[in-house]
């Protein structure tokens, strides 16, 4: 006489983090580590991961069931605009980088180059010096930025410092600002 155990009943989102592990091959341990980890920070708030939905349940009653479940969309619903203030500096910058005809994710990572460099020293970014630049993006190299990430905050800095500011500096200046200045020197040397 064999006795049937019946199969625990697995939620149709649980089901689908399990099928999408499997398509991208992860091992079963890592499967049950990652549901085991899921199912701690669904309870964190006090309430418990349901293990079953309702028969009829849309995906939207079940995102609202569930705590951590929808993603960014729920979240997203649920904020209250916030009101937003912009400096006059970074107003004039976005101002000068529409001007100059760059792209809006070319602005955002400019801005957010001069805002990252802001908070390194926690001043505002038109009271510090060359020598805090340059220190800066020492700083970046040492941390293993890569070469894009490097490129894009000394451009964005670059930007701010000579386009906005005026500031015309050595430690934005390529090979072709050398040799030109190397050829300026030597012109009026022998001329």
């Amino acid at each position: 006489m064999s006795q049937s155990i019946a199969a625990p009943t697995i939620s149709p989102l649980r089901q689908r983090l399990i099928d999408d592990m499997n398509t991208r091959q992860f091992s079963r341990e890592t499967q049950r580590n990652y549901i085991r980890d899921v199912g701690r920070f669904a309870t964190l708030d006090g309430t418990a991961l349901p293990r079953r939905c309702e028969a009829g349940q849309g995906a939207a009653e079940r995102a609202r069931s569930i705590p951590w479940a929808g993603g960014r969309d729920i979240a997203r619903r649920q904020m209250q605009p916030r009101e937003t203030t912009m400096t006059p500096l970074r107003a004039r910058m976005i101002e000068d980088m529409i001007l100059a005809g760059l792209a809006e994710g070319i602005r955002e990572a400019y801005v957010g180059a001069v805002r990252q460099f802001a908070a390194f020293y926690r001043r505002w970014p038109d009271q510090l010096s060359e020598a805090e630049v340059r220190a800066c993006l020492l700083d970046l190299r040492r941390r293993g930025a890569a070469r894009g990430t490097f490129q894009i905050a000394r451009a964005g800095l670059r930007f701010f410092f000579a386009d906005r500011l005026g500031r015309v500096w050595g430690v934005f200046g390529g090979k072709k600002a050398r040799l030109a200045a190397a050829e300026a020197a030597a012109g009026w040397a022998f001329g």
